[in-house]
């Protein structure tokens, strides 16, 4: 019996108890690569726990700047040193695959498979590119509105009670804003969805009855009624009403649409805070099932092992963890233990476990997302700055967008 037949029956029978995998004759260096950060010190946690309990491999880990990270793969790859296990965020998934910078995941499933029907099925769909699977999800990063309950309570303000629309927003946003004096500082309602967070503006266009692109993506709508709907709301919030703008994290903006992981940056905040459900629009609640993931790398030297790794790591111990270090996990079996150990926020399953059940569209990635977003942040500029009408700025992304579109 080979070493990696043994490596596979070994860790099937014993990885939900301890992350243990067993050679016959020979060891193993195995590596994976991650983007840097503080949400990423639980995966690292995780990868030593499978190291310490396998005295027959190892396991390192390289942590890459968010900016750098697809070059740093390509750069590994191509050089002939692919790590065995990569992390792939859902943004990356379109052009990863059209690169040819994942192995399709169909024979390792195959072979040795995992439980898919335990998934969030728009979470599993999303690292998905014209039918077949590139990379196994590990979180649900959907929205909140988090809430800052002294700047609400000073302005009587009642918390959010997950019935709020993006109009009840504004109105609230316009009297939690003042202007700087001699005795306080200016204060904003709400902190603003920067240009460049293009997945953000999608759920807020779906939360309106758009989007961004036909279901063939051969075509652009970036000139539809519902995304200048969307935009204008924007641009009315941040220079009509002077409503948009600060931090949440510094207490400058009394409210933020964020994902789960955001609540660990407050946890030494000096106010209160919690979270709500995020607002509804005309379309209803849109629920971002965004995240991030695992996969194998084009021309990794141990793709068995490396599978093995991304069952691991997606499969029900890690995933039971992940949801006590206040996380959404991408298991549905999992998501009855998805509350932050520390208590905080209270509301944290009523903002974004119970509201799961509702519109849950996946942000319609494609191989050119990056250069329609790099357009879109160009275009934009002017729009935010309010000199420039957003029909015509969305008139031009969409002529541009298109173009890219058809490969001319």
């Amino acid at each position: 019996m080979s070493c990696r037949r043994i490596f596979t029956l070994v860790l099937i029978a014993i990885c939900l108890v301890v992350p243990q995998v067993s050679f016959a004759k020979e060891s193993v260096n195995l590596h994976v690569l991650m983007w840097a950060g503080d949400p990423t010190r639980f995966w690292v946690e995780q990868v030593k726990r499978l190291d310490d309990a396998n005295p027959d491999i190892t396991v390192s880990v390289t942590q890459v700047a968010w900016g750098k990270y697809t070059e740093q793969l390509q750069v590994m790859i191509a050089s002939g040193a692919a790590p065995d296990v990569a992390m792939v965020h859902d943004s990356f998934i379109t052009g990863y695959a059209d690169k040819r910078l994942l192995r399709p995941l169909t024979p390792y499933m195959k072979a040795n498979p995992i439980d898919t029907d335990d998934f969030w099925a728009p979470a599993l769909n999303a690292f998905k590119w014209k039918g077949t699977q590139y990379s196994i999800p590990y979180d649900l990063a959907n929205l909140g509105l988090y809430y800052n309950k002294d700047m609400l309570d000073t302005a009587g303000i009642a918390y959010p009670d997950g019935n709020w629309t993006w109009h009840d927003l504004r109105l609230n946003a316009i009297k939690l804003s003042r202007p700087q004096t001699a005795n306080t500082t200016v204060t904003f309602g709400f902190q603003p969805i920067l240009p460049n967070q293009l997945h953000l503006i999608y759920y807020f266009v779906a939360s309106y009855g758009g989007n961004f692109f036909n279901a063939d993506h051969s075509v652009s709508n970036f000139d539809s009624q519902e995304i200048e709907n969307t935009i204008s709301f924007l641009t009315n919030l941040q220079n009509t009403d002077r409503a948009m703008g600060g931090l949440f994290t510094n207490g400058t903006a009394g409210l933020t649409w964020q994902f789960p992981g955001f609540g660990s940056g407050l946890i030494k905040a000096t106010f209160g805070w919690d979270v709500a459900p995020a607002p509804i629009g005309p379309a209803g609640r849109a629920i971002a099932i965004a995240g991030s993931s695992f996969g194998l790398p084009t021309g990794s030297a141990h793709p068995e092992e490396g599978w093995q790794i991304v069952k691991w790591l997606s499969g029900p111990e890690v995933q039971k963890s992940l949801a006590e270090d206040g996380r959404v996990p991408a298991r549905k079996s999992r998501l009855r233990y998805a509350k932050p150990s520390t208590g905080v926020p209270v509301r944290f399953r009523e903002a974004f476990i119970d509201t799961l059940s509702e519109n849950a569209p996946i942000v319609p990635f494609n191989p050119k997302w990056a250069e329609i977003e790099a357009i879109w942040v160009e275009e934009m500029k002017p729009v935010m700055a309010g000199t420039t009408p957003p029909k015509y700025a969305l008139s031009r992304i969409k002529s541009k967008a298109d173009q890219l579109l058809s490969g001319k």
